[in-house]
């Protein structure tokens, strides 16, 4: 019986009768092992130590992080999952104290009124931007 050559479990490359993985994915996680910017070897990350962008550079991109550093909405993120008993916005279950996420019902990160604030599930959080929660 002959047996037939399989495909690598991440990329899908023939690999040789009896592997699940290309030579490639087999020694490592499968993830980028290169620079993106100088094409330097990483230890699977994105950038090299050099390149690597700081909080700065983060907030540059992404402005409306700022807002969860925000003292105001650590207080109110707290108040509003006492508020809802512990449990899920969206879906009613109960939420793990340490891993809840905080939707904001008018979209602006920065508007952290305890009423614009919502506690809710990771797989919650995008079908409550969707339903206006």
């Amino acid at each position: 019986m002959k047996v037939l050559p399989s495909s690598c479990m991440v990329c899908g490359l023939r690999v040789k009768p009896g592997e699940n993985r290309c030579p490639r994915h087999r020694a490592g996680t499968g993830r980028r092992s290169s620079c993106e910017v100088c094409h330097a070897r990483t230890d699977g990350t994105r950038y090299c130590l050099e390149h690597m962008p700081t909080e700065a550079d983060r907030l540059t991109l992404f402005p409306y992080r700022e807002g969860y550093r925000d003292p105001v909405y650590r207080k109110n993120r707290l108040a509003r999952y006492e508020y809802a008993g512990g449990l899920c916005e969206f879906c009613g279950k109960p939420l793990d104290r340490a891993h809840f996420e905080c939707h904001h019902v008018d979209r602006n990160p920065r508007n952290n009124r305890h009423e614009n604030l919502r506690v809710i599930h990771h797989q919650c959080h995008p079908r409550g931007r969707l339903a206006g929660a």
